[in-house]
């Protein structure tokens, strides 16, 4: 990806992202003028083959394909590979890459911020060409300065999550709407004291809980008016079973929403130790939701068709093409034994 020349006595390393900062145009500008693209104004031509004989930087023979240098190596973080939603993603956006002639660098970054940042500047010391981050849970609620801070040197593409930045491409599942229409389907089949449980208040977390409310002010009209808590109840699997148990004890709740499918089989379990049978439906559609008994209703957030898409979306940037900064795709419900809509709907 680098390109390292002799100026003087110093040494210094070259990238397509300098040469774009330094025109002010985009990456796709530079790309185009490297190709030779005839869509570039010869004013726009002129500045930028002007920097880049001045940084003496010089594409390869590869390069010259791509539209940039290249170490044909991907980089993903992910919070925590053990995790069964996440673990998927990541074996699908390997296979995309590795057809696409691209290798992958992994690494498991925690939760927590230091970590995070830590582990996203080891990425770029490898000189890779992207970074993928997986899951919302790899953005901060607030700031993002060190995701901002690495895509002015590559492109960083989020799946499931959003940051706004020059050189980052979002790629989610508009879960609002999913759990919204969730809420309505429970509300139509009967439900009346609706619980939605989440363990962490991530991006995406955040888009659920707008869409258990604004499901529940769909459904304001109903006689009598369906009522509705969130609560947050953190910890491993087993924690969040123990809190579970305590919360539903002695609850009035007719309908429960796991955020995740391992929040919702973490529920399951705690109503049988209470002996209840309350409708259940989780989210992510995993195999944990295919597996638990009875088998458990859940929202699809179509994560297969999310790293597709950002695979898709990077070779795109890779080739000057336009790419949006935010693609959203829409959920899907799958009917299972835990809840089953009236009338199917």
């Amino acid at each position: 990806m680098f390109t390292l020349f002799q100026k003087g006595k110093r040494k210094i390393l070259v990238n397509i992202y300098d040469i774009a900062n330094k025109s002010h145009v985009s990456i796709a500008t530079v790309s185009r003028v490297i190709n030779g693209s005839s869509n570039v104004s010869p004013e726009t031509r002129g500045k930028v083959l002007r920097t880049i004989q001045e940084a003496d930087y010089t594409p390869n023979a590869f390069a010259r394909g791509l539209g940039l240098n290249t170490m044909k190596q991907i980089g993903i973080l992910v919070s925590d590979v053990s995790d069964t939603c996440y673990a998927n993603e990541v074996a699908v956006l390997e296979s995309s890459l590795q057809a696409a002639g691209f290798d992958v660098i992994l690494k498991c970054t925690g939760t927590k911020l230091e970590s995070k940042r830590m582990m996203l500047n080891a990425m770029l010391e490898c000189h890779v060409d992207a970074v993928i981050l997986v899951g919302s849970i790899m953005q901060e609620l607030k700031g993002n300065s060190h995701i901002k801070a690495a895509a002015k040197k590559i492109p960083v593409i989020i799946i499931n999550g959003y940051v706004k930045g020059k050189n980052i491409v979002n790629v989610r599942c508009n879960e609002k709407d999913g759990v919204q229409d969730c809420v309505h389907d429970m509300c139509h089949s009967g439900c009346q004291h609706l619980l939605l449980i989440y363990d962490h208040l991530t991006f995406s977390c955040k888009q659920k809980l707008a869409g258990f409310q604004s499901g529940l002010l769909e459904c304001k009209n109903y006689d009598p008016s369906p009522t509705g808590e969130a609560v947050c109840i953190s910890g491993n699997f087993d924690e969040i079973v123990i809190g579970a148990v305590q919360y539903l004890h002695n609850k009035s709740v007719d309908g429960i929403i796991g955020a995740d499918d391992r929040v919702a089989v973490a529920v399951q379990k705690a109503m049988l130790r209470l002996g209840l049978s309350i409708p259940l439906v989780g989210m992510n559609n995993s195999i944990l939701a295919k597996a638990a008994t009875p088998s458990i209703s859940s929202i699809d957030n179509m994560s297969e068709t999310l790293c597709t898409i950002a695979v898709k979306n990077l070779l795109d940037v890779f080739q000057g093409k336009h790419v949006p900064c935010d693609t959203v795709v829409s959920s899907e419900f799958v009917e299972r034994e835990s809840f089953i809509r009236k009338n199917g709907e």
